[in-house]
């Protein structure tokens, strides 16, 4: 899931507006000798985030893959597991009923 160039846009635009914020509050803070002024981290390049997001999301769509692939396994097993159990009721029913049979004398 790639974005898209409007999303790119939009993106270097808030960098634009929060880098001008940040200057304005610089410059509102220089006033102010006994102000604390935070120190912001350099803005990279606007791709960066983006790349760093789309590795993470990879990751995550790789791990949601592998969990999928197991689900599949063990819904694979567990129906066999199923298909086993219930071969064993058909058999404990059928020597139920040859149990009531022979009790009742129709043997």
């Amino acid at each position: 899931m790639l974005p898209s160039a409007t999303d790119s846009h939009a993106v270097v635009a808030w960098m634009k507006v929060l880098d001008r914020i940040e200057r304005t509050l610089l410059g509102s803070l220089a006033y102010d000798p006994e102000a604390v002024i935070p120190a912001f981290p350099a803005v990279a390049e606007a791709g960066v985030p983006l790349q760093k997001l789309d590795e993470r999301l990879t990751r995550l769509q790789t791990c949601l893959d592998r969990a999928e692939t197991n689900a599949t396994e063990i819904d694979v097993y567990l129906q066999g597991e199923v298909e086993q159990m219930q071969q064993h009721l058909d058999q404990l029913r059928a020597g139920e009923q040859r149990l009531a049979d022979w009790a009742s004398g129709a043997v």
